[in-house]
């Protein structure tokens, strides 16, 4: 059913910039490429002028999936805001939200990421990170590598007075999320790096089942 006030909620799904290809180091450590980050930047800059500033963003531990957040979230905030980082993220290693993740194994010798990566939010909890002025930003363990149903159960636990969420995750699981909220409107060839789609319904997030396509962009430098 509906919310008492029909309240219009829009997911935008954001799959990870284009990587670094695979090596013998642990998949969940490739960084974005010089495009990639070119990429990111270009997604947040299209979210930005289309008004989908996120109040919530939901965003796998990857490396590849922090580094996009963080180009989009700077093309989306400008460089004047800025706010201390959560001292768990200084890292690399988000801390524990309770959500089941990959192998611990393939976290380990994970080299700390730059410590501009995690700058422009205040914590707000343990995993979460918040600032006055941006999103609360939950880095979640679960969205590595994770079933298209995994990735909904993430979205029905955002707070109900969230209106506009951003997923940052991976294929397949993010197109197949997609393809399960709208079969009809999703891209059947899936959403290629640095892909967004929108998604909007009026269900609260905890009951969300369906929510029509409504965008799609495949942002590019």
């Amino acid at each position: 059913m509906t919310d008492a006030l029909g309240t219009e909620r829009t997911l935008v799904l954001l799959r990870h910039a284009k990587a670094e290809p695979p090596d013998d180091g642990p998949d969940a450590d490739r960084r974005p490429t010089a495009r990639g980050h070119a990429d990111a930047a270009a997604a947040g800059a299209w979210l930005a002028r289309h008004g989908l500033r996120p109040d919530v963003v939901l965003c796998s531990t990857a490396r590849r999936t922090r580094q996009t957040w963080l180009a989009v979230a700077t093309a989306l905030s400008g460089p004047s805001e800025r706010a201390l980082s959560n001292p768990s993220e200084r890292t690399g290693l988000p801390a524990p939200t309770g959500t089941a993740g990959p192998n611990p194994a393939e976290h380990a010798g994970t080299a700390a990421p730059n410590p501009a990566e995690h700058a422009g939010t205040a914590g707000s909890g343990p995993g979460e990170r918040a600032s006055a002025a941006g999103p609360v930003v939950r880095y979640e363990p679960g969205a590595y590598e994770a079933t298209p149903k995994g990735l909904l159960g993430l979205v029905r636990s955002v707070p109900p007075e969230a209106v506009t969420v951003l997923l940052v995750a991976h294929n397949p699981g993010i197109s197949l999320l997609s393809a399960l909220l709208d079969p009809q409107g999703a891209d059947q060839q899936g959403l290629r790096t640095t892909g967004l789609v929108v998604h909007r319904a009026r269900l609260p997030w905890a009951e969300l089942r369906q929510a029509d396509v409504t965008a799609r962009h495949t942002a590019r430098a």
